[in-house]
């Protein structure tokens, strides 16, 4: 049975997902007139920086929607690598975790 809370974090964060969504999907359309460094830096803005308000939310939340929010990032990496859908994100990310000082640090 879904309580009240429940249902206000599931609305704040498929909102929060609808519209990021949105926003790489906008980006994607561009992102052959950017530079790689403009693509970090509009993902991060329109994306990270979003979800990173969003932290405070995800105590105790069900993993169904941190999977939801776990595509999102999955999308937004992918959307900066250019990797395709179909290959595993986590061979990309791995090495770029271990020497980027910059993740998770706006």
């Amino acid at each position: 049975m879904m309580t009240t809370r429940d249902i206000d974090e599931h609305t704040a964060l498929t909102d929060t997902a609808l519209t990021r969504f949105f926003h790489m999907r906008q980006l994607r359309a561009i992102k052959q007139s950017l530079t790689p460094d403009a693509i970090m830096t509009l993902v991060r803005a329109l994306v990270g920086n979003r979800l990173d308000n969003c932290n405070s939310l995800l105590a105790g939340v069900s993993s169904h929607l941190l999977q939801k929010l776990q595509l999102i990032l999955n999308a937004a990496a992918r959307l900066v690598t250019g990797v395709r859908r179909s290959e595993h994100m986590t061979r990309i990310l791995r090495p770029s975790l271990s020497t980027d000082s910059t993740v998770g640090h706006a």
